[in-house]
């Protein structure tokens, strides 16, 4: 097997030659060797990074296994959703308001599982690969979550895109906050923590909106 400093030259070497001409042209930029593309926006900064795993155990023979991640940060809706939690990272981490495979964004059409290179010859297949499934698919998700609005449409059409855990709820009802409409942020509260069987740390989350709500 070869060392990682190869195999992570020949992934450099496929974002240089093949996925940067993707990326660049839609506003991404990254740095000298990085691994990271970010884009910033009027309202939001979205980065896709492709860390890899190196001889991942569930495929043998594999150098590397390339499960790219999509991470938002909405600053506005960040600082509203981390005080509605009082601030507890253990709830909400502060800068980071969507961490989700770029795979999700195919869905409902499949369930892309990820590329793998198992030698050189690889890197440069699985880039062009890549590539075509951000054109295809990924740049839709990143147009469809740009600024905070786009959560609020996201969460009312049920966007099978996107995960629907507690924090996702909490950002929703944020960005209604950020958007001045406040009856929209506690409804999104209630319906998924008003209920007996809710956990009691989220209480604090109706602790908090009656200041938040005040603008």
């Amino acid at each position: 097997m070869r060392s990682i400093k190869e195999r992570r030259a020949d992934l450099l070497g496929t974002l240089d030659d093949v996925v940067d001409a993707v990326m660049l042209p839609r506003g991404f930029a990254r740095r000298k060797g990085a691994i990271t593309y970010s884009r910033r926006l009027a309202r939001a900064t979205q980065k896709i990074d492709f860390t890899p795993s190196y001889s991942p155990r569930f495929a043998p023979g594999a150098e590397v296994f390339l499960y790219p991640m999509y991470r938002l940060n909405m600053p506005e809706v960040q600082e509203v959703a981390f005080n509605l939690v009082g601030r507890d990272e253990r709830m909400m981490t502060p800068d980071i308001t969507l961490n989700l495979p770029i795979t999700f964004a195919a869905k409902p059409h499949f369930d892309a599982k990820g590329w793998y290179a198992y030698g050189p010859d690889d890197y440069p297949a699985r880039g062009r690969e890549i590539g075509e499934f951000i054109e295809k698919y990924l740049f839709d998700l990143l147009d469809d979550t740009s600024e905070p609005a786009d959560l609020i449409e996201a969460h009312k059409v049920s966007d099978v895109r996107l995960r629907k855990d507690d924090r996702w709820h909490i950002k929703v009802a944020a960005a209604y906050l950020v958007g001045g409409d406040p009856e929209g942020a506690l409804t999104v509260l209630e319906k998924r923590f008003r209920k007996p069987d809710t956990p009691k740390r989220f209480h604090v989350l109706f602790e908090n909106f009656p200041k938040l709500a005040e603008g």
